[in-house]
C-alpha cells in the first residue's frame, strides 16, 4: 500500500511540473532574461523548481550517493584523513549536499552567476560539505582547473543542459585524478527494446520539450553512447525508469572510472 501510495504521489509531481512547464515557460523566459528579474528569478523560483526535481528522482539519486558514500568510506587511510576533493558541475541550488555523509572539498562549477553565493551558504546547513571553491564557467572548458585534480566528479541532470556532451566528458576525464571517479545521473532517450511507439513519441515530445526548456535535451539525450565512447570506463550503470512519466522515460545513472 505504502509503495502504492508512493508512486500515486510521484506521478502527481511528475504531472504537475509537465503542467506548470506547458503553462508558465513564456513568463519564466521573460524571467530568466529580464536583467531586473533575471536575480529575483535565481533566488527564489528557480529553487522551488529544484526541489520539485529533486522530490521526484530522490529513489536514484539515494542509491547513487550511497556509491558515493561507500567509495568514501573505503579509501585509503593515507587519504581519507584529509577531506576529499569533489567537484560538482551544475549544483544549481545545492540539491545534491544533503547526500553526502562524509566530510569533503566541494568546488562547484555552474554558468549560473547567482547560484555561487547559495553554494557557499549552503556549506554552513551542511557541515560535511566545505566549498572551498566557486566557479562561474562552462563544463565543456574548465580551463579553471588544473589536470588531475579531483578525486570525485558528481553531475545530475546537467548533460541534456550542456551543449557539447564528447567535450564536458574529455574535460571530467582530464581533471579527475588517475583512478579518480565520475559519478552521473542522466537523461537518456529510450533503448532500442522499448516499442518503435513509444520511441517515436519520444522522440514527438523532445522537440516541444527542447522549445519550452530553452534547448534542454532531457527527453531525447543519447549520454549513454556519448559516455561509452569516451577516455571513462564505466564501472556500472543503471537504468531508473521514472514512475511519474506514462511512458517511463530512462534516467541512467552509474560510476565511470579514468584509469
Amino acid at each position: 500500500m505504502d509503495l502504492i501510495l508512493r508512486r500515486l504521489y510521484v506521478i502527481f509531481l511528475g504531472t504537475t511540473f509537465m503542467i506548470l512547464t506547458v503553462l508558465t515557460w513564456p513568463i519564466i523566459l521573460l524571467l530568466q532574461l529580464h536583467p531586473i528579474t533575471r536575480q529575483w528569478y535565481y533566488s527564489n523560483i528557480f529553487g522551488l523548481i529544484c526541489t520539485l526535481c529533486t522530490k521526484i528522482l530522490v529513489e536514484p539519486k539515494r542509491k547513487l550517493f550511497d556509491s558515493v558514500n561507500k567509495h568514501l568510506k573505503e579509501m585509503p587511510p593515507t587519504e581519507a584523513d584529509h577531506a576529499i576533493k569533489v567537484l560538482e558541475i551544475g549544483p544549481g541550488t545545492g540539491d545534491n549536499f544533503k547526500f553526502y555523509k562524509l566530510p569533503i572539498q566541494l568546488t562547484t562549477i555552474d554558468l549560473n552567476p547567482f547560484l555561487k553565493e547559495t553554494a557557499e551558504r549552503l556549506s554552513v546547513e551542511y557541515p560535511l560539505v566545505s566549498v572551498v571553491d566557486s566557479q562561474v564557467a562552462n563544463a565543456e572548458n574548465m580551463t579553471c582547473f588544473e589536470d588531475n585534480t579531483f578525486d570525485i566528479v558528481c553531475g545530475t541532470l546537467i548533460m541534456c543542459c550542456i551543449n557539447d556532451n564528447e567535450a564536458a566528458l574529455a574535460e571530467i576525464h582530464r581533471v579527475l585524478k588517475p583512478k579518480g571517479r565520475y559519478y552521473y545521473l542522466e537523461s537518456n532517450r529510450m533503448q532500442p527494446s522499448r516499442s518503435a511507439f513509444l520511441r517515436y513519441l519520444e522522440a514527438f515530445l523532445a522537440k516541444f520539450w527542447s522549445m519550452c526548456e530553452y534547448g534542454c535535451k532531457f527527453l531525447h539525450n543519447n549520454f549513454d553512447e556519448k559516455l561509452r565512447s569516451s577516455r571513462l570506463a564505466s564501472a556500472w550503470n543503471q537504468i531508473y525508469r521514472m514512475p511519474e512519466c506514462s511512458m517511463g522515460h530512462e534516467l541512467h545513472y552509474g560510476c565511470a572510472l579514468k584509469n
